[in-house]
This record gives C-alpha cells, sequence and structure tokens, in this order.
C-alpha cells in the first residue's frame, strides 16, 4: 500500500513537473518586441450634440422651482412619472418626446425650462435638453442630480397616490 502511494506521488509530481515547464512565457520575457494597442473610443455624433446645455445645482433648481419661475420636465418613462416626480413637472419621456407634446404646447420659447431624470447616472434628462433646444427653446437648463439628488436634499415630490 505504501508503494502505491508513493508511486501515485511520484507519477503526480512528474505530471507536474512537465506541465510547468510547459507554460508559455509572455513574449516580452522571451526578448520579442510587444506592442501595445490603443483602441479609441469612436462616439458616433448625435444630430443635437452640438447643444451644449448648462446644467443647474440643486439649490438654484429649489429656487427656480420655488418662485414657479421655470417649468420643469421629467424625461424618464411614464410609469417611473406616475410613481415619483418634482411636483408640477411635465412628463416628456426622453425615448419619445412626442409623446406627451400636447402638455408642452404652452410653453413659450424663452420660458425657463429644466430638465431632469432619474439619477446623475442617467442620462435622458441631458439628452431631452438638447431636444428642446432643437425645437427652438432657448432658456434649457439640465438639473443633473435628477430625482434621486431632489429627494437626498428633502425636497418635494408628487406621485400618482398624492390625487
Amino acid at each position: 500500500m505504501l508503494n502505491k502511494t508513493i508511486k501515485l506521488f511520484s507519477i503526480f509530481t512528474t505530471i507536474l513537473i512537465l506541465v510547468t515547464n510547459l507554460s508559455i512565457e509572455p513574449a516580452s520575457a522571451m526578448g520579442e518586441k510587444t506592442f501595445k494597442t490603443q483602441h479609441k473610443k469612436k462616439e458616433v455624433p448625435d444630430e443635437f450634440s452640438k447643444f451644449k446645455i448648462p446644467e443647474i445645482n440643486s439649490s438654484t433648481a429649489y429656487k427656480l422651482w420655488n418662485g414657479k419661475k421655470a417649468v420643469f420636465v421629467d424625461a424618464l418613462d411614464e410609469e417611473s412619472y406616475r410613481a415619483q416626480h418634482i411636483p408640477g413637472a411635465i412628463n416628456l419621456p426622453a425615448s419619445d418626446p412626442e409623446t406627451n407634446w400636447h402638455e408642452f404646447l404652452d410653453i413659450e420659447k424663452d420660458d425657463i425650462i429644466i430638465t431632469y431624470s432619474s439619477s446623475k447616472k442617467c442620462e435622458d434628462g441631458k439628452n431631452l435638453a438638447k431636444y428642446l433646444k432643437h425645437k427652438g427653446y432657448t432658456q434649457v437648463y439640465y438639473y443633473k442630480p435628477g430625482l434621486k439628488g431632489w429627494t437626498y436634499n428633502l425636497l418635494p415630490i408628487e406621485s400618482e397616490n398624492d390625487y
């Protein structure tokens, strides 16, 4: 029994030595020249990329909201809007802003408009702001912190349950 164990151990050790000697070294260790390739992310420009949208902070957004001096526009889908939004905000989903465009017909081209989405990680609010600029609205701003930033600052929200 002991001889069988020693024999198996020696076979295992031999196989282990062979496998480690067969491993391939990196090209640089073998003296070969290596080339670093850099892949640049190629961005496809969209038709609205020329529009630069200024961002506003929570304090300014709240002052404009509280003084009823701006139109707030929620860029999220209708279900998210119904669940929670800034009071008085109009819902224009960034995925299809024409869906609720009828609610936007009374907004003047020079009114202050503030778009927002769910959080600073979501680009829907910014994309909607560019769309509105493209439509000819002149004072469009982007509230980057979004609904998450608004609620983090304990600012008022409403939902369909409030109606």
